[in-house]
């Protein structure tokens, strides 16, 4: 088996950040997403958070477009709210902030939501 040459072949970044409530996380995402599309590429951002996502639009140059996403937090949505911001009219984004995924794992309509579901239906 021998190692090979590393190549940059189109593979764009995938970055979670953790911390805890007040920590920076969303205008760290927010900034990270701006510095990857540059200063004219489109940013967009998933927010469960209630609109807290919106009170950085001043903060970051260029803007940023935002939707809504709410419960129930299933797969499903999360994957279609993707797929409708790659399919955006205003273009595919260059960078997509996702705040949070965690809704996704422990949120109303989430994976351990859905598995205590089929668990109580038994």
């Amino acid at each position: 088996m021998a190692f090979l040459d590393a190549t940059r072949a189109g593979t764009k970044a995938l970055i979670g950040l953790y911390g805890g409530s007040g920590s920076g996380k969303t205008l760290s995402a927010l900034l990270i997403a701006r510095g990857l599309a540059g200063p004219d590429g489109l940013v967009m951002m998933i927010d469960t958070e209630n609109r807290r996502g919106e009170m950085y639009a001043d903060q970051i140059q260029g803007g940023y477009k935002v939707q809504q996403l709410s419960e129930p937090f299933s797969s499903t949505k999360y994957s279609d709210i993707i797929r409708d911001a790659e399919l955006s009219a205003d273009g595919k984004p260059a960078a997509l902030v996702i705040d949070s995924f965690s809704h996704e794992w422990e949120g109303i309509g989430g994976v351990v939501n859905a598995a205590e579901t089929i668990a109580e239906n038994k």
